[in-house]
């Protein structure tokens, strides 16, 4: 054990020479792991081990949004919306819930254009996400299908 109260480590070095040895140590109250390698006499930064838990690994597969056709999936801090839905012309289509924790803009809504399943690059409809979590896409004056993915950074 080096160091003392939140600096305390557990540490194991794997040496061949002193010019080429390893250096791993676990934080004693944390578990967080750090490893370097000293290579013809350099030693290498210390680079933290990521644990199953860290966000950037977390893969959350595709969760319904309780709406048919429409699924979420978080994989790292990269969100994605996949839908496969007909929408009626003159009505607002509900697409379901997210977390609000996966909101494009935290604690706010946020608009973005969703390209209908067509040649025509014109037809389309908003899609609104609300500060809730809830989704819809707005009304148009057409009823089109939709089979596509919309993601986002949070």
């Amino acid at each position: 054990t080096i160091g003392s109260g939140n600096n305390e480590f557990y540490i194991a070095v794997y040496s061949e020479s002193d010019n080429y040895l390893s250096q791993n140590i676990i934080q004693k109250d944390a578990g967080r792991m750090f490893t370097r390698t000293r290579h013809n006499g350099t030693w290498t930064p210390w680079i933290e081990y990521a644990t199953t838990n860290h966000p950037n690994l977390i893969n959350s597969g595709w969760i319904s949004t309780g709406t048919a056709g429409v699924y979420y999936k978080r994989q790292g801090d990269v969100v994605a919306l996949r839908m496969q839905v007909t929408a009626t012309a003159n009505q607002t289509y509900s697409l379901g819930k997210i977390p609000v924790s996966l909101l494009p803009i935290p604690n706010n809504g946020t608009m973005m254009r969703v390209q209908a399943w067509t040649v025509d690059q014109s037809i389309g409809r908003n899609l609104q996400i609300n500060g809730d979590g809830s989704m819809v896409l707005a009304p148009s004056n057409r009823g089109d299908t939709f089979n596509t993915q919309v993601t986002w950074i949070i």
